[in-house]
């Protein structure tokens, strides 16, 4: 994949990445007090889905970068660090990645009924921002290389 590709992917799972997040912030608006167990699955289905989007764009910058990716579990978290080792990802973004990093984790191994609905909809009202900050970085480093 060459540099045109990988922006042309990027771009293409941002969208997707920007379309999860209208969707979560529908879900979690401000003015949502409670969250049923049904609205609590469907943020949960975006969260993962919207990190999925973002490993996805972070792998292929780390293989366009010539960096092996392990394909046990650890991959996961191996992706987000190394793309903060390489200052792809500045630390305040990293901390805030790993918490979707944390949840997805988590959703996949874990009831419904088991989702703290606060932290739910704290990490859905904040997709939107984390989502932007990381696209505004992904494309200022493609510029640079």
């Amino acid at each position: 994949m060459n540099k045109e590709e990988l922006a042309e992917f990027s771009s293409k799972e941002f969208a997707g990445i920007r379309e999860v997040g209208r969707r979560l912030a529908a879900l979690a608006g401000p003015d949502k007090k409670e969250l049923n167990v049904e609205e609590a699955a469907a943020i949960g289905a975006f969260l993962f889905a919207g990190y999925s989007g973002i490993e996805r764009v972070l792998e292929k910058v780390l293989i366009y970068d010539a960096l092996s990716i392990s394909r046990t579990e650890e991959k996961h978290s191996e992706i987000l660090k190394k793309a903060f080792e390489l200052g792809i990802v500045p630390s305040d973004l990293y901390t805030a990645l790993t918490r979707y990093l944390s949840f997805r984790d988590f959703f996949s191994r874990s009831y419904l009924t088991d989702l703290n609905t606060e932290k739910l909809a704290t990490l859905a009202r904040n997709f939107e921002d984390t989502a932007g900050e990381l696209e505004k970085e992904i494309f200022e480093y493609l510029e640079s290389v």
